[in-house]
């Protein structure tokens, strides 16, 4: 706990107001903190906030007066180990159960490709992702059109540029994520 502290920062007329891109530390259901950026304030209630755990991938809405700053000792020797991302080039086309049970059918406990193809300037990836445990790489933004889960906003590439053909042989023990630039 010494890593956190009571807020001081984002003070205006004598109430704090979190700004989107904040780092903040968010208290847990068990009592313990984890890092965590805040992404929206305005559209998720009276005095809620909207956060995205930096170090597990998830999003949460919390109470604002539960927000605590936390020591830039902390920021700067550990680094984030969650990366948020978007699919690019993509509009949702419903928010069905369908398509998120079609979207981790396509993900889960497989072996991707991220091509990075814009970074926002809150830091989250805009990617093309890619299975790359069948003979030849699929898109899961194609597949997502297809499903029609989804629709192009741009054009979509057709093949990856990445031969990720050495990374699905690898052992999953031994794989790591790829993000392509």
């Amino acid at each position: 706990k010494q890593w956190y502290q009571r807020r001081v920062r984002g003070m205006r007329e004598g109430k704090y107001y979190p700004a989107i891109g904040e780092i903040v530390a968010v208290p847990t259901k068990t009592g313990e903190y984890r890092r965590a950026r805040v992404v929206e304030t305005d559209d998720v209630g009276d005095k809620m906030v909207k956060v995205f755990h930096v170090d597990f991938g998830t999003f949460d809405i919390v109470k604002e007066s539960k927000l605590r700053l936390i020591s830039t000792d902390l920021l700067d020797s550990l680094p984030f180990l969650a990366q948020e991302f978007f699919l690019a080039d993509l509009k949702p086309g419903c928010s069905s159960e369908g398509a998120l049970d079609y979207f981790m059918e396509q993900v889960a406990e497989r072996w991707l490709v991220a091509k990075v193809v814009e970074r926002s300037p809150n830091g989250a990836l805009h990617v093309h992702l890619w299975d790359c445990e069948s003979k030849f790489p699929v898109s899961i933004n194609r597949g997502l059109v297809d499903k029609d889960y989804a629709t192009e906003i741009y054009e979509l590439p057709d093949e990856l540029t990445t031969d990720c053909s050495a990374y699905a042989s690898q052992p999953s023990s031994s794989r790591t994520s790829i993000l392509s630039y």
